[in-house]
């Protein structure tokens, strides 16, 4: 910047700024600059693992009138995730993240779907990562009498498919593999009942030892939906329904 600008831009600056009204509204004789005060510190958001935990935070607040949790939206992001925000406020429309819950940060992945396990895998996921059904059990039990590596490709139609199997000591016999078969794989909150889902059951032949087995959803991601309404279902009913709050999917 040479003198001369140096100059000018020291004139402008002595130059009172008025304001005056004309026929649009009041206007500035010179560019108005908002003036920031320094943000307050944000807490960082509470970071719970259950249901429960959000629940008792809400029951805890309202109950002793915590203005922070008046008006605010309990947001379901996924039937993994649940976030507690406020409602927006300030000049620039802002919200405040108080807590989140998330489900597979505690107890780990659910199930792979879609992917072929060993038999010896595919039986400890079916036993560990499955809601308990007759379903499940009947089908724990079909996949463990499996005995040889024969997938019976012959009478494969893209849906039933028969494996060799033995029944009790002696007896070996061909299966056919249920399809689709029903079940309730942990993909949401434990606090609540796993939505319930059709499932496709493959094998496929491994050279040499045991066939490897997967489930494929076939539901379309139905059930997400209704694990959210679950959800909803859980807060309301743990809360009373107390006023205070929204819930949003």
């Amino acid at each position: 910047m040479d003198i001369t600008d140096r100059l000018i831009q020291e004139i402008q600056n002595a130059v009172d700024t008025k304001i005056i009204t004309t026929l649009i509204g009041e206007c500035s004789t010179r560019p108005l600059y908002p003036v920031k005060a320094p943000a307050d510190p944000e807490p960082a958001p509470i970071l719970l693992h259950t249901l429960t935990g959000i629940t008792r935070l809400l029951k805890e607040s309202l109950k002793f009138g915590a203005p922070s949790v008046r008006n605010n939206i309990v947001h379901i992001l996924s039937p993994c995730e649940v976030v507690v925000v406020s409602e927006l406020y300030g000049p620039n429309k802002q919200r405040d993240h108080f807590c989140t819950a998330k489900f597979e940060a505690l107890f780990g992945k659910s199930f792979g779907f879609g992917s072929y396990f060993d038999h010896e895998s595919f039986l400890i996921s079916l036993a560990t990562l499955f809601q308990p059904t007759p379903a499940r059990d009947e089908l724990i039990s079909i996949v463990g009498t499996i005995k040889n590596e024969e997938v019976q490709q012959a009478t494969d139609d893209g849906i039933s498919q028969q494996v060799t199997a033995k029944a009790g000591a002696v007896l070996v016999r061909p299966v056919t593999l249920p399809n689709p078969v029903i079940l309730k794989p942990y993909r949401t909150f434990r606090e609540l009942d796993q939505p319930e889902s059709p499932f496709l059951l493959r094998a496929k032949r491994v050279s040499g030892a045991l066939p490897q087995l997967a489930l494929f959803e076939c539901d379309g991601g139905l059930w997400k939906l209704e694990a959210m309404s679950g959800i909803v279902e859980f807060i309301t009913k743990q809360t009373d329904g107390t006023a205070g709050f929204t819930i949003i999917v």
